[in-house]
């Protein structure tokens, strides 16, 4: 998944009380006092060098990393997972892989370069940090190598993301009889997955993505929009879904064409943003490299934007032929079979480890005020570029000049 990052903003401790309700889409009511135990417990706990030594040593008997590894890839790895314990919901996390007896291997995925830029001498990569292939056992977590190289803040999180949010859960729906036909085309997987890293990030004190702010501020919006143009994702159902998934396939599908077209519109608007920057440049003389954080999300945009331009037309034969076979016997007995399993315990408690990730990731950016706080949320480089440009517009130095 593709993370813009934003400038540092005031991170709450791991002790910090949740103060907010929400209603997500599963239709889960969340329990602020489950949240706040939560939170009270992990800041609670004293963790010594010698504590994350010996939870590190514990962790990396079951993940197995790749003995080709250079000096230096290796180093940024180690690096990662010593960071990603000093986050508390990360050090939880870990004793429960432990404990779980959950397994994967971890390897650098360095042939993908797409929408490499160069941004002050700096080459950039608009590809996801990491991915989860959880069809083989043990799940192979894959490394984004060129991201994580020139963005080394992101790969704690999308550690945490991986180990934590897939490979876990997945062993725990194995331990449960939730088959893979299953349990990869639940949306809660996804944004339980989401959420940890969101929160660990937080915690961290590293750049958060703003997806979480979306999400904190509307649970149920961003996640009907995350399903229904995202290529990646849109075959993932929600719980109100899961027993006629054929028809939520059918209104994704009614909405393909819409999202082609919004899709290209979204390149338009980033191709002109972009020349809007070399105006900036080269006519006012502002200096280059105060763009690169918005050239980075744009570059990011445009990449995304291409990928589904390729993908959203493929996606559409896809849920035709879904939607095609939804009568037949065997996409009838998925069909209950997923409803029934939707009801297990192991659905239960992840719609409530969902509840509480989601008050958690509230408290860590909005504190108690249960609605989004200016002041709290950073001002990200796309807001930056869009002020510089509107004082330009109105000021009249540009002439009227408008990109084409």
């Amino acid at each position: 998944m593709l993370f813009i990052l934003l400038t540092l903003y005031p991170v709450f401790s791991c002790g910090s009380q949740a103060g907010t309700v929400e209603t997500i889409s599963t239709g889960t009511f969340i329990s602020t006092q489950t949240a706040n135990i939560h939170l009270s417990a992990l800041g609670a706990q004293d963790f010594s060098p010698a504590d994350k030594a010996l939870l590190l040593s514990a962790l990396l008997k079951k993940v197995v990393i790749d003995k080709h590894l250079l000096h230096g890839e290796r180093a940024l790895i180690d690096s990662a997972l010593l960071k990603l314990l000093d986050s508390c919901t990360a050090r939880e996390l870990a004793r429960q892989f432990v404990k779980e007896n959950a397994r994967a291997s971890l390897w650098l995925e360095k042939s993908s370069e797409v929408a490499k830029t160069y941004l002050s001498g700096q080459k950039e990569i608009g590809l996801s940090g990491a991915k989860t292939i959880i069809s083989i056992d043990p799940p192979k977590v894959s490394i984004n190598w060129k991201f994580s190289e020139t963005n080394p803040d992101n790969m704690p999180a999308s550690l945490a993301h991986e180990l934590f949010g897939h490979v876990l859960e997945k062993k725990r729906a194995k331990r449960f009889g939730i088959t893979n036909k299953i349990y990869s085309h639940h949306y809660n997987e996804e944004l339980n997955a989401g959420l940890i890293g969101w929160i660990v990030s937080a915690e961290l004190q590293m750049p958060v993505s703003p997806s979480a702010w979306e999400y904190v501020d509307n649970p149920s919006g961003y996640s009907s929009s995350f399903l229904s143009c995202n290529p990646a994702y849109t075959l993932r159902l929600l719980d109100d879904e899961v027993r006629a998934p054929c028809s939520a396939y059918q209104k994704r599908l009614d909405g393909i064409s819409k999202c082609i077209e919004e899709n290209k519109q979204q390149r338009d608007r980033t191709e002109k943003w972009l020349k809007i920057i070399d105006h900036l440049i080269e006519v006012h003389k502002i200096e280059a490299a105060s763009f690169d954080p918005a050239k980075r999300a744009l570059y990011s945009s445009m990449n995304g934007a291409q990928n589904d331009a390729i993908d959203l037309p493929a996606l559409a034969t896809e849920l035709h032929d879904m939607i095609y076979e939804c009568p037949g016997r065997e996409s009838q007995a998925w069909i209950k079979n997923f409803a029934e399993k939707s009801k297990s315990i192991y659905f239960q408690e992840l719609r409530q480890r969902v509840a509480e990730r989601t008050e958690i990731l509230s408290s860590l950016l909005l504190g108690k005020t249960g609605h989004m706080d200016p002041s709290l949320k950073p001002e990200g480089p796309w807001d930056k570029l869009v002020a510089l440009w509107g004082e330009h517009a109105k000021s009249g130095s540009c002439n009227g000049w408008y990109p084409k």
